[in-house]
């Protein structure tokens, strides 16, 4: 960790013992190599600089940056004794954020353990049921954190903390009342960027995959929630937008340009351009600020949230790639998944951005329950046919915490409850009557061949050794996970 953690807080033997001052270790669990999550953890760092902010000690370990991470932990673990240890992770790391709390519980058994992040908020009865778990925070953490610090400081019961889920005098899982929604995200600090090293995040390769990542590079969050009630997306930040104000977004950059030499940008909100007028603002601040920096709106926009005004500042700005939820071609299942998105704007979304240069990336979505066949393969043609330049063929997986999760159980699509492992969108996890896993495994197989062996695509991916080499790597990954799938599905038929 960059900072000495070795001070010693002063005593006086003519002042009455006090109780310890609470001292907080937050972390990121350890990943999968195919399931590794790039990036930095934006969370935590706003859960550390509000902590701070109220006069906590709080240290950070993301133990998915560490070789070692069972080492990296030992050395923190006996470093300090910790009050509280968080551990936040999203479904592919469930396995890992075990381990790490059972290792924090051997090795400091008086340490609260709480588990938060996507997968948490979306599963807490199921988090809380494992013994080395005391607290599950649900939705946003830091005004939730400091409540649990200042309960365990004055001797209070968990209970009577807002948004968590915790276990009640008589061992059962009590889920305490919802806290409202954080409404002036000005008022929250900017990540606690201080707490880590941030070369390995800057320098990473993969942080902004085949498309971008020609600069020193970090993540932003300038929203939270979404208003849209998509049945596969989860909503544990709120089915509310709520926007950082252009300013401080602004703030933000400046700090990361100036102090840390970043130059690219990816953005990360669910829908940036939800307030129009918002994004064009924050557009404006950064032309007029003259920096010349490099932008990747990675969370997706919405189309309808588009107009050619905003296309050309974002240009101006810096953006060179934008992410569009496409999900399907086909309206009857836009609207069976609530999307309600109209091909015809996808269409005039894609012709601006081709006016302006601007990089698209479709994502696509492929076996929801009830699509059929020859609605898969209309979709595949038409991003065939289409202007974009790369699409994400995901399989439509079930989320905790979903819609669609739910609908999958109740109507018997998915079987394998409480099995995350191999929660990977490469992956067939529902068994529906219009289609079988291995067709639609097969169906995204031909889709990525049709799409990228198009010669255009097919002379974008060959123009730069960069993109060449890390869409490569992407390949080799994907043909792992399709290996293992297969394997995994004739070794079960043989038993």
């Amino acid at each position: 960790m960059p900072q000495d953690d070795q001070e010693k807080l002063p005593t006086s033997p003519s002042i009455p013992a006090q109780p310890a001052p609470s001292r907080i270790l937050l972390t990121r669990a350890h990943l999968q190599k195919l399931n590794r999550a790039p990036g930095f953890p934006v969370g935590l760092g706003l859960i550390a600089a509000y902590l701070e902010s109220q006069g906590i000690f709080v240290r950070i370990l993301d133990l998915a940056m560490q070789k070692d991470w069972k080492k990296a932990l030992q050395d923190a673990l006996g470093r300090h004794s910790y009050t509280l240890v968080g551990v936040s992770f999203q479904i592919t790391q469930h396995d890992e954020a075990y381990e790490v709390a059972r290792y924090v519980r051997q090795a400091q058994p008086a340490a609260k353990i709480v588990f938060g992040g996507s997968y948490p908020s979306s599963a807490p009865i199921e988090c809380i049921s494992n013994p080395d778990v005391d607290v599950v925070c649900c939705g946003e953490g830091e005004e939730t954190m400091l409540e649990l610090i200042r309960s365990l400081e004055n001797g209070l019961p968990f209970e009577e903390v807002s948004g968590i889920v915790c276990r009640g005098t008589d061992g059962q899982p009590v889920r305490t009342p919802a806290r409202a929604l954080i409404e002036n995200l000005d008022s929250m600090p900017l990540p606690a960027y201080h707490l880590f090293d941030l070369e390995p995040y800057v320098g990473a390769e993969h942080t902004s995959d085949f498309t971008g990542k020609k600069q020193r590079c970090m993540e932003l969050i300038t929203s939270r929630g979404c208003p849209y009630h998509c049945i596969y997306c989860h909503s544990f930040l709120g089915k509310k937008f709520r926007g950082r104000s252009p300013q401080h977004v602004m703030n933000e950059i400046l700090l990361l340009h100036d102090k840390y030499r970043v130059s690219e940008f990816v953005i990360w909100d669910d829908t940036f351009t939800m307030d129009v007028q918002r994004a064009k603002d924050i557009c404006d601040l950064i032309i007029r600020s003259g920096i010349k920096i490099s932008i990747q709106l990675r969370g997706g926009v919405r189309v309808e949230q588009m107009d050619e005004e905003l296309m050309a500042k974002l240009k101006k700005a810096g953006v060179e790639t934008m992410c569009v939820g496409i999900e399907s071609a086909v309206w009857r299942i836009q609207t069976m998944i609530r999307k309600n998105l109209r091909i015809r704007k996808v269409e005039e979304l894609l012709n601006l951005a081709a006016k302006y240069n601007i990089t698209t990336i479709g994502l696509m979505m492929l076996g929801f329950p009830g699509e059929k066949v020859h609605e898969i393969r209309e979709s595949i043609r038409w991003a065939y046919r289409s202007r974009l330049d790369y699409t994400f063929f995901s399989i439509v997986t079930p989320y905790p915490g979903t819609e669609l999760y739910d609908l999958a159980l109740r109507e018997g699509y998915y079987k394998r409850e409480g099995d995350f492992r191999n929660m990977n969108v490469m992956v067939p996890h529902l068994e529906t009557t219009e289609v079988k896993p291995g067709v639609v495994k097969w169906l995204q197989i031909q889709a990525y061949l049709m799409f990228y062996l198009r010669p255009r695509r097919l002379r974008k991916l060959l123009s730069s050794a960069y993109t060449l080499k890390a869409f490569a790597g992407g390949l080799l990954n994907y043909m792992s996970v399709a290996i293992s799938y297969y394997g995994r599905r004739f070794s079960s038929q043989a038993h």
